[in-house]
């Protein structure tokens, strides 16, 4: 036997035992027969959304214009630092 495994043997036992557990702010989802997570009664009723065409026309502009404008912007950048 190691003395460290020795020396710790000693030490072990008298060391105070303490029940130490982990806490989440996770919430608790769901309950008996509940599922995870319960929507709300009209929650994806799209037809009934007040500026419907105009939201959804911004969304397709900005998705539109990240989804083309960052490789535009990565490739001018690359050009840039290539170039001197």
């Amino acid at each position: 036997m190691s003395f460290a495994s020795s020396t710790l043997r000693r030490v072990a036992p008298a060391a105070p035992r303490v029940a130490r557990s982990l806490h989440t702010s996770t919430p608790t989802l769901g309950g008996a027969h509940d599922p995870a997570y319960v929507h709300a009664k009209n929650m994806y009723d799209i037809q009934s959304m007040p500026n419907r065409t105009a939201k959804w026309a911004v969304a397709f502009v900005a998705s539109l214009s990240f989804g083309f404008g960052v490789p535009v912007i990565a490739v001018m950048h690359q050009q840039k630092k290539a170039s001197g």
